[in-house]
């Protein structure tokens, strides 16, 4: 039964606009990012967790941002209580570059 009471809580949260689904956030900052340098993007957001250096200028940087978490008191059916639910999430971005401009965000 609480599985699926959070099942429905994500759906109507996802549904009202409070939470994106992972693909539109990427598609958000794809479309502000493609083609701007990348020390930019590590200004604004933080540094990356990972960095790999590959031949004729390119790399490839993981970066790992947004950690939130939430708790969410949900009503007991059929009782007056209730019980909380702990949810947890971060987004994990690869970010590819060729001579130091964003050319791929995955």
């Amino acid at each position: 039964m609480r599985i699926a009471l959070v099942g429905l809580l994500f759906i109507c949260l996802t549904l009202s606009g409070c939470l994106k689904t992972t693909s539109t956030v990427l598609d958000e900052t794809w479309a502000e990012w493609r083609g701007q340098k990348v020390e930019n993007f590590f200004l604004r957001y933080g540094a990356p967790q990972a960095s790999f250096e590959a031949s004729e200028g390119r790399a490839t940087y993981k970066w790992i941002g947004g950690a939130e978490s939430g708790t969410y008191v949900m009503p007991q059916m059929g009782t007056t209580g209730s019980y909380a639910v702990n949810i947890n999430y971060q987004c994990v971005i690869d970010i590819v570059t060729k001579d130091g401009l964003i050319t791929k965000m995955s």
